[in-house]
Formats: C-alpha cells, sequence, structure tokens
C-alpha cells in the first residue's frame, strides 16, 4: 500500500510540474474568490446583502461596453448597495455610452445606501463613464477604499455634460436631469481613500457655446446645480501613484466648478494635480454659486507627507464672477515634498492669508 501511496504521489507531482510547463497553458492572477467576466455575461452586477457572500472576495475581470441602442435599460455596470465588500479588479474595462438622448447615462461603477467598496485593482483597468455621471460614483454616505494591496493601474473618466461627471466621487448635477439643457440637482460625494495603486482620474466638462465650462473634478465633487452649493467630500490619499485632472472650471482634486469638498488629507504617496481655472488640488472656479465662500467653509486641506505636484493653485481656483474669497485653511508639513506651478492671483477678502507663487514652491524640514 505504502508503495502505491508512493508511486500515485510521484505521479500527481509529475503531472503538476508537467501542467507548468505545458505551452500555452497559463495560471489565474486572479485573488482566491469567485470570478466574475463582464465579456462573458454582459450584464449589471449587483452586490447586495443577498449575495454578498457569493460575491465578496471576488474578482472583477473582461470588457464590457454600455450603448443605449443596444441596451436601453439605465442600469449602472456594477453596483454595491448597502454593504461592505472587498473586491479586485484585474484587466477590467467598463464604459457606457455619451451618444444618449439624455443626460443620465450609466456609472461603470456605482455605491449606494451607505456602501463601502474596499478595492483591490490588479492589472491594467480602464472605467469610462457616459453622460453626466461618474467613473466611480462615490456619493455622500459611502466610502471608497482603494487598498494597499494595489499594484495594478486604473484609468477612470468622469462623463462630459452638465455638471461634468468627477472621475472618482460625485455624478454631475445634470446626471438626473430631463433633458440635456437642465441643470439639475447639485450632487454629493462621499469618503475617498486611496493608499495604493496607479491611479489616474480625470473629470468630465461641459460646452457652453462651444466653450468647456462646468467641468467636475478627477477626484472629488462636481459643478453645483440648482438649490445648493456642491460642497461635500472627504479625500484622503495616502499612498499610491496619483494623478488627478479636472474638467473645465473645477478642481483636479477637490471641489467641482462653483464647488469644493469638505477636507483633502495627503499623507503618502506622489501625487500630481491639474486644473484649468480651478485649483489644482482645493476648490473649482469661484467656489460657489453665492458668491461668497470660495476655498469652502471650514474646507480644510491637509498635505504632511509624500510627493506632491500641483499644475495649478492649492487652495482657491480663479475669479471668474467677481467672487470674494473667505473662509478655509491649509497646512503642509515639513514631511512634504512639494512642486506647485502655474498658480494665479486671486481677489481674497480682508481676512485671507495668501501667497503668489509664480514658479515653485519647496518645502524643507526646518529642524535640520
Amino acid at each position: 500500500m505504502k508503495k502505491i501511496f508512493r508511486k500515485l504521489t510521484a505521479w500527481i507531482l509529475t503531472a503538476s510540474i508537467l501542467i507548468t510547463f505545458v505551452p500555452g497553458f497559463t495560471f489565474s492572477a486572479f485573488a482566491s474568490g469567485s470570478v466574475y467576466n463582464f465579456s462573458n455575461t454582459p450584464e449589471r452586477l449587483y452586490i447586495s446583502s443577498s449575495n454578498l457572500s457569493t460575491y465578496n472576495g471576488a474578482t472583477i475581470t473582461g470588457e464590457w461596453t454600455w450603448e443605449y441602442e443596444s441596451y436601453g435599460s439605465l442600469e449602472d455596470l456594477l453596483v454595491i448597495d448597502g454593504v461592505e465588500v472587498n473586491l479586485t479588479i484585474c484587466d477590467l474595462a467598463l464604459a457606457s455610452s455619451s451618444q444618449f438622448k439624455s443626460n443620465n447615462c450609466p456609472s461603470p461603477v456605482e455605491l449606494r445606501n451607505g456602501a463601502t467598496l474596499n478595492l483591490t485593482v490588479m492589472g491594467d483597468n480602464t472605467l469610462a463613464a457616459g453622460s453626466c455621471t461618474a467613473g466611480i460614483h462615490v456619493p455622500e454616505g459611502c466610502t471608497l477604499n482603494i487598498t494597499a494591496a494595489s499594484t495594478g493601474k486604473l484609468t477612470v473618466k468622469g462623463g462630459n455634460g452638465y455638471g461634468g461627471g468627477a472621475g472618482i466621487g460625485a455624478d454631475g448635477s445634470g446626471a438626473l436631469a430631463d433633458s440635456e439643457t437642465d441643470i439639475g440637482e447639485t450632487q454629493t460625494c462621499g469618503t475617498i481613500n486611496i493608499a495604493g495603486g496607479t491611479i489616474d482620474a480625470s473629470g468630465g466638462i461641459f460646452l457652453v457655446a462651444g466653450m468647456m465650462s462646468l467641468g467636475g473634478a478627477g477626484i472629488g465633487g462636481t459643478s453645483s446645480g440648482e438649490g445648493s452649493v456642491s460642497s461635500t467630500g472627504r479625500i484622503t490619499i495616502s499612498g499610491g501613484n496619483v494623478t488627478a485632472t479636472g474638467g473645465s472650471g473645477a478642481a483636479g482634486i477637490g471641489g467641482g466648478d462653483c464647488g469644493y469638498v469638505e477636507s483633502i488629507s495627503i499623507t503618502g504617496g506622489t501625487v500630481k494635480a491639474k486644473a484649468s481655472h480651478g485649483a489644482a488640488i482645493g476648490a473649482g472656479t469661484d467656489s460657489n454659486t453665492s458668491k461668497d465662500v470660495a476655498c469652502g467653509d471650514g474646507m480644510k486641506i491637509s498635505i504632511t507627507g509624500g510627493s506632491v505636484t500641483s499644475d495649478g493653485n492649492i487652495g482657491y481656483g480663479e475669479v471668474v464672477s467677481g467672487n470674494s474669497m473667505t473662509g478655509g485653511s491649509i497646512l503642509i508639513g515639513a514631511d512634504a515634498s512639494m512642486s506647485i506651478t502655474d498658480g494665479h492671483k486671486i481677489d481674497h477678502g480682508d481676512a485671507v492669508n495668501y501667497a503668489i507663487i509664480p514658479v515653485a514652491l519647496n518645502v524643507y524640514d526646518g529642524r535640520l
């Protein structure tokens, strides 16, 4: 019996070695757990309490482009509803068509009802939103955590349209509007934490008389709509390689056009932020529609670590409509490596301390 067992063991080991070297045989790079492949199943994946045990720890892969002409139904592609879930994306490509008869195209990834998504990024991934929606929609009350275990790349693009969808964060104000010219209601941004991966996020824009305007942040909020200022969102970057580009008038990281967020904290990683008219890191153009609080009513920006390149202001965006600049605070710690280029001189309130930085700012450790 022992001889038979040894022979059987040897045969199994030999077979394993042969499988390892058989030409064309590849091993899955996916994490443990189930695998959902959009290429094989081009339909919405809806994760809630009813199927959480099935998909918690799963890897999402494959490719799907939603088109109104083909599907018609306005269902976001990957939805996390009211639960906390751990997912890995690996070589995932989701997109929704911008050629739509109304503003509300689906988001590639949608969080709802206080959901928390702990996302590990592997491989090369792309999420491209349709009209007005965010690439990853994280509304107020929801949380996105991109984990430190992430070693892959994620390129995420907010959709064009009124309010401009954020790359990661809020939908545009026109996302639920009845027509392409309807301003819609102000949309919210929740909590976004990035600890790893290579993340490239850009916000969408809106064309007014052929000119770009009313854009969404690369990471953060979107343009204010009817009735309220876009002023929610808490963003923390502690690791990874993050590039964020705002749509016209929006911040790279922070508020959309005429908006701001509650707080921005950078403690580590390599961060590059760029904006057109909005601050690179901070508030959007004019900051809000009531024209009284530009950097945010208590908005806090803290940069205490990492390597940060800001192509534009930190704090206020440009003034287009004569906005008075008041409120907000900025803290830059000694452990942060900073470079600021292409800043803009702005009008400001009497109580505001400010500096004009024409080329660059280097922050050194004062203890040396």
